[in-house]
C-alpha cells in the first residue's frame, strides 16, 4: 500500500522552481513513485515568539501533484505544529523526512516513519548562525529518528562521532539524461571562444581570489547563479541566475568546469552537485581539494592559485571528454531518489495514512 510522505525542506518550495537541489530532485521523481501515495513539501521553519499564533497554510505549488505548506514555529511547541500540520494535510504522514535539522524535533511527532537527510554541516551555515541552538538540539534529536542519511561520507563520520548517529550514505545525483543529449538551449549573451565555467550560487564557500586570478591571467570565466553578479567588479562574464533548463546547454558550450571552494568545514561537509554536472556534460574540471575532487580522473586538483590558474588554462586545452563521463554513470537522480526512499521505508513496517 503506498504511503502518505512529507518532507520538511531547508529551503522555500517556491524558490526552487529556479533552483535545482537534491530534494528538488528527489521530490520530482518520488511524485511519480508507485510507494508513494500522497505527497508534501514544507518549506523552511519560520521561527519566532508569535510563530504559535500561525498556524501552517497550504500555498500554490509549482510542481502539480502536491502539497506545498508555510508552517511557523516558536521551538518550544512541537506538539503543537504537528498537529496544526496534520490538520492542514488533512492527512496523517506514513513517512515524514526533514531535510534540515531545524525540522528534526518536529519529525517524531508527525507519526509514521521517521527520517533525517543531513545535507551539508548547519553548524558551518553562515546565514543560521542566529538559529545555532536550534541547529545543535535537531542533530541531537536525530538519534531517535528511523533513519539518518546523507550524500557526504565526511559528514557522516563526522556526525557519528559528534551525534553518536548510525548514518547511511546515499550521494548526490544528476539528470544523466539532460546534461548529456547534445543541443541543449543555452543563456543568451556567452562570450565569444573557450571559456571556464562555475555553474552555481556565489555565497562564502567560493574563493574569489581563484576566480580574480583566472581573470588575470587571460582566462574567460562566466558564472551563473544567484549571487554571480557580485563577480563583474573582478572582470568575471558573470550571467546572474539563470533558468535551471538552461543550465545544461551552459555546460555544453563551456570548455572547463570549475569548483573554486575555500576549504572549511561548510564545503568538507558537501558532495557537489556542480561536479557532477560538469562530468555529465562532459567537461574537464578544476577543483580545490574538497569532497568530490577525486572522482574522475578528468578533475584535477588544484592547492593553490598558480596551481589552480595552471590547471585552468591546461584543461581548456584538453578537449571535452565522453558525455556523461563514466563515473557518474550510475548517479541518475533516479538511482539515488529510489535509494533514499528504500533506505526509509526499509526501516519499519509502513501503513498509508487515514
Amino acid at each position: 500500500m503506498p504511503v502518505d510522505a512529507v518532507v520538511l525542506l531547508g529551503s522555500r518550495w517556491s524558490e526552487l522552481e529556479g533552483h535545482h537541489t537534491r530534494w528538488r530532485a528527489v521530490v520530482e521523481r518520488w511524485r511519480d513513485d508507485a510507494r508513494i501515495g500522497r505527497l508534501a513539501v514544507v518549506d523552511f521553519p519560520e521561527f519566532g515568539l508569535g510563530a504559535v499564533r500561525r498556524p501552517p497554510t497550504v500555498q500554490p505549488s509549482w510542481l502539480d501533484g502536491m502539497v506545498s505548506v508555510r508552517a511557523a514555529v516558536d521551538g518550544s511547541t512541537w506538539g503543537l505544529t504537528a498537529r496544526r500540520l496534520r490538520r492542514a494535510l488533512g492527512w496523517r504522514p506514513g513517512l515524514a523526512v526533514a531535510a534540515t535539522p531545524l525540522w528534526v524535533p518536529l519529525v517524531p511527532r508527525l507519526g509514521g516513519i521517521g527520517a533525517f537527510d543531513a545535507v551539508d554541516d548547519w553548524r558551518a551555515f553562515a546565514p543560521v548562525a542566529a538559529l545555532a541552538a536550534h541547529v545543535e538540539a535537531g542533530y541531537r534529536a536525530a538519534a531517535r529518528l528511523d533513519a539518518v542519511t546523507t550524500p557526504s561520507a565526511a559528514l557522516a563520520a563526522r556526525l557519528a562521532e559528534d551525534f553518536r548517529l548510525g548514518i547511511d550514505v546515499v550521494p548526490n545525483g544528476v539528470d544523466l539524461a539532460r546534461f548529456s543529449t547534445p543541443g541543449a538551449a543555452a543563456p543568451a549573451g556567452l562570450p565569444p571562444g573557450s571559456f571556464a565555467v562555475y555553474a552555481g550560487v556565489v555565497e562564502e564557500r567560493v574563493d574569489v581570489d581563484l576566480l580574480a586570478a583566472l581573470v588575470e591571467a587571460g582566462v574567460t570565466v562566466v558564472a551563473a547563479g544567484p549571487g554571480s553578479e557580485s563577480l563583474r567588479g573582478i572582470g568575471v562574464h558573470a550571467l546572474g541566475p539563470i533558468a535551471p533548463a538552461l543550465v545544461p546547454g551552459l555546460l555544453q558550450a563551456a570548455a572547463a568546469g570549475l569548483v573554486p571552494h575555500r576549504l572549511n568545514p561548510l564545503t568538507a561537509s558537501m558532495d557537489p552537485l556542480k561536479t557532477l554536472e560538469y562530468l555529465a556534460a562532459g567537461l574537464p574540471v578544476v577543483s580545490t581539494p574538497v569532497p568530490g575532487s577525486d572522482l574522475s580522473p578528468r578533475i584535477t586538483v588544484a592547492r593553490d592559485v598558480p596551481a589552480f590558474v595552471a590547471a585552468t588554462t591546461a584543461a581548456l586545452a584538453s578537449g571535452r571528454g565522453p558525455a556523461p563521463d563514466p563515473t557518474v554513470a550510475d548517479r541518475d537522480w533516479s538511482v539515488v531518489a529510489d535509494r533514499l526512499l528504500t533506505t526509509y521505508l526499509d526501516r519499519s513496517v509502513v501503513t498509508a495514512g487515514p
